[in-house]
């Protein structure tokens, strides 16, 4: 019995590799900024889900973000989260707020909204303290499937976040035609991986534009 046990665990360690190495064959925009739609789908599919909750801070105006065909299109709830957006009948299934996410306001804000300790979906990208804010949310939540934004400025071996600064905000970068804008912002991919391991994630895919990575709580995959 054993040895079969132990085929059946090296057989699913095998397909999961397989499945994480071809994740980027399903890179696919509908409402998201890049192919980020695609796979979250494919990541779910996988996977599979559980209550079908979803929460996006870093939203706008709700249009082109990365929970936004769940929530349309296949049944999911959300809560969405922006500094200078509202719109509470935004959809059926989903409402935005407008909220300037801050590390120490984060929990508050999220079981003020009835949000699940365990929930399937979180998307950030708060454009300076994602690291922190992260970083407090996981002490008190357990997202199945989180997609960060990392900084590609940073070099990706280094593990790099700014320093907390609860009032700070990107202002845009000078490459995008902000004059006074800057690239220091956020953190690096090594830095996100770090966070993921010391609080039970791995991460399991970077996308092609290097904006956005994927982390997995462990229990959803083999050892």
């Amino acid at each position: 019995r054993l040895s079969g046990e132990l085929e059946q665990w090296s057989q699913r360690t095998l397909d999961e590799l397989k499945w994480i190495s071809n994740l980027y064959k399903y890179e696919n925009k509908v409402y998201s900024q890049n192919g980020e739609d695609g796979v979250l789908k494919e990541v779910f599919s996988f996977l599979g889900s559980t209550n079908k909750f979803a929460v996006e801070f870093g939203c706008e105006d709700g249009s082109e973000i990365n929970t936004r065909m769940l929530w349309e299109e296949q049944g999911w709830r959300a809560v969405l989260l922006d500094g200078g957006h509202e719109n509470t009948s935004l959809h059926a299934n989903a409402s935005l707020l407008k909220c300037f996410i801050t590390k120490e306001n984060i929990v508050e804000t999220l079981i003020s909204q009835g949000v699940p300790r365990r929930f399937d979906l979180l998307s950030i990208d708060i454009d300076y303290n994602d690291f922190w804010v992260l970083d407090s949310l996981l002490n008190s939540f357990s997202p199945r499937v989180v997609i960060a934004e990392v900084n590609r400025n940073f070099e990706s071996s280094e593990s790099f976040t700014v320093p907390y600064d609860a009032d700070m905000h990107w202002t845009g970068s000078r490459l995008a035609g902000f004059p006074h804008g800057t690239c220091y912002y956020g953190m690096s991919a090594r830095a996100l991986d770090n966070l993921a391991r010391f609080h039970g994630y791995r991460m399991i895919y970077m996308f092609a534009d290097a904006i956005n990575a994927i982390i997995v709580r462990n229990d959803l995959l083999s050892e």
